[in-house]
């Protein structure tokens, strides 16, 4: 019999992680599994969808080596309702195991072999960056600002872009689009679709290193390894359609968000921002419902020095943006009512977001 001894305060994170890599209806039986690979002082588990791969490396307490299939749900099941405690997970045979802790032994029956499990993607060597846990918190932010239309199945992914000159990360879903520079040296220039699956996989990485080829990428952080296979759609080059208008409006983002909350209150698809360089110092936040007869108006401490205009906007869009970040005072790039708006801030300059205002009807 060969063995090993794990914490269930070890293995309950590394399955909540492990989680995000198995299929709920998985096109080979073999893929329900955990593959796990043992050796002296350490331990291998690894789940893949064919698409998402993640590799969790920790230490446990094993003299042997050994390799097997273990059903996820059984042994992710089982340990979240122990108490901290060590378990053993013990190998008769080929395909006879049990998960045994101080309730008692549970036998795992006959398992899958080994030998049905794909193949797992080898982890890209020939190229090779590091994000930073900046890079990784704003691409984790980046996600509220993907597509959800799957006929613009690239759009529902973030852009990783490294160039020469630093690291861009950018989402757009059409209406809004995202972006933040990390300006550095860079020797590579590649273009890397991070989609929401994989960014959900990354979370809580604090750093991570990134490699990849044309077929797979792969992110290492610390023991665990994100591999997936990288997608073959093309994002839409973003940079043409931004507009290079000047900031005219600065505003507390508390007190435009506070004014967006109170007018969606009236209606949620749509508001305005009417504004005039002559009223001192705000800047009125409407809401209409004309078929109840209701409106709201939010007057806005701002300082607006471009054109009077009014400007209408999807609420929601527009609060999703400013839950996207974090700055104090931010700055609105307004030029009318057919324009894209950008939002910027001087505590971040390398920030940059869009907004398209809706058609006036």
């Amino acid at each position: 019999m060969k063995k090993l001894t794990i914490n269930t305060e070890v293995l309950k994170p590394a399955l909540k992680r492990l989680s995000q890599a198995v299929a709920k209806k998985p096109v080979l039986p073999a893929l329900s599994n955990i593959y796990l690979r043992a050796q002296p002082g350490k331990v291998e588990m690894i789940t893949t969808d064919l698409e998402l791969t993640i590799s969790y490396l920790f230490s446990c307490e094993c003299q042997d080596e050994f390799e097997m299939l273990i059903p996820f749900d059984v042994l992710h099941d089982s340990v979240n309702i122990m108490l901290v405690q060590p378990i053993e997970i013990q190998l008769h045979s080929k395909n006879k195991a049990s998960i045994v802790s101080m309730d008692g032994p549970l036998h795992l029956g006959t398992l899958d072999k080994v030998a049905e499990y794909p193949k797992i993607p080898d982890i890209p060597k020939k190229n090779s960056i590091e994000l930073d846990d900046k890079v990784m918190e704003w691409l984790g932010r980046a996600m509220a600002s993907t597509s959800q239309d799957e006929l613009r199945p690239a759009m529902m992914k973030a852009l990783l872009e490294i160039e020469p000159t630093g690291i861009n990360i950018v989402s757009t879903n059409a209406h809004t689009l995202f972006r933040h520079k990390f300006p550095r040296e860079l020797e590579h220039k590649e273009q890397i679709l991070i989609s929401p699956k994989i960014a959900k996989a990354l979370e809580g990485f604090a750093s991570a290193q990134v490699t990849w080829h044309a077929k797979h990428v792969a992110l290492k952080s610390g023991d665990i390894t994100v591999i997936a296979t990288r997608s073959e759609d093309k994002f839409p080059n973003y940079k043409v359609v931004i507009p290079n208008h000047e900031a005219n409006l600065s505003v507390s983002r508390n007190l435009l968000l506070l004014a967006l909350n109170r007018a969606t209150v009236i209606n949620k698809g749509r508001i305005s921002l009417r504004l005039d360089p002559a009223v001192d110092s705000s800047f009125t936040v409407i809401a209409a419902d004309d078929d109840l007869q209701r409106k709201q108006e939010v007057s806005v401490h701002g300082s607006y020095t471009g054109k009077a205009t009014e400007i209408f906007f999807s609420p929601e869009l527009f609060k999703r943006m400013l839950h996207q970040i974090d700055f104090d005072q931010i700055a609105l790039h307004l030029d009318g009512p057919i324009r894209g708006a950008l939002i910027s801030s001087e505590d971040d300059a390398e920030y940059l977001g869009m907004i398209m205002p809706l058609v006036n009807q």
